[in-house]
This record gives structure tokens, sequence and C-alpha cells, in this order.
């Protein structure tokens, strides 16, 4: 049987993302979109693959 995972933003990650786009938009909005779409993808892989880029996934050591 599967575990299934939710991902939870807290608030302060959600500012962090705001303040991320928000300083690459003043020198390119497009790549600052860009960006925020890279970083919300990212995170809606976690629930599968939850060990991304710890000391147990490969790729990362």
């Amino acid at each position: 049987m599967s575990v299934t995972r939710k991902i939870e933003w807290l608030p302060e990650a959600i500012a962090d993302l705001a303040r991320v786009r928000e300083f690459i938009q003043v020198h390119n909005p497009d790549a600052a979109s860009r960006a925020a779409n890279r970083i919300r993808d990212a995170v809606k892989k976690l629930p599968d693959h939850p060990l991304i880029c710890t000391a147990d996934w490969p790729s990362c050591s």
C-alpha cells in the first residue's frame, strides 16, 4: 500500500517564492515567471519522490 503525501506551503515559503519572483522580475519578467513556475513544478513532484536531493537520493550525492 502506498502512502499519500501532501505538500503544505508554509507562509514563509510562499513569501520566499514571491520575493524571488519580484527580485528577478525587475530585470526580466519572463524569467521571473519561468523561475516561479519551475519551483512550483519541482515542489509538485515531492509527494511522489520525497527523497529527491537528500542524502538517500543518488543524483544529489
